[in-house]
């Protein structure tokens, strides 16, 4: 008799665990994905610097429709407000996209530092000259 109870109890909690094995993974949930870029969303105010000069600006992050790790940037380098530079995050860093915005040709990256801030390398190029350029933001 007790091993007919123990035959039993055996197949039940095997089929249990089986049922536990079979539970949907959450590494794809895109709520997890957006969470490196939510923290450069917002409005940004921004000093920059380069080979033209000095600038200072406001510009807006928000997010990108094409995947959860696009963002996307208005007024970047004070281009305007009609005017968007898109950017890939992973983790802290951020990679732009280029971007022609008129006849400027935009690259570069960015990362989100610990005290809050961002900061972006990148370059402008009109076609006659490059404009190498360093920013940093904070909200």
């Amino acid at each position: 008799m007790n091993s007919k109870y123990f035959f039993t109890f055996l197949l039940i909690s095997s089929f249990i665990f089986m049922l536990d094995g079979c539970q949907k993974d959450n590494n794809n949930d895109p709520a997890l994905s957006t969470a490196d870029r939510d923290k450069f969303l917002g409005t940004w105010i921004t000093q920059s610097n380069g080979t033209s000069g000095p600038l200072s600006f406001t510009m807006t992050i928000s997010s990108g429709s094409s995947s959860p790790a696009q963002i996307k940037i208005t007024n970047f380098d004070q281009e305007g407000t009609g005017s968007y530079v898109f950017g890939d995050v992973s983790g802290n860093y951020v990679s732009l996209s280029q971007s022609i915005i008129a006849s400027d040709t935009i690259t570069g990256s960015g990362s989100y530092n610990s005290n809050g801030t961002l900061t972006f390398n990148y370059t402008i190029r009109d076609g006659q000259t490059v404009d190498t350029r360093t920013a940093t933001a904070h909200k």
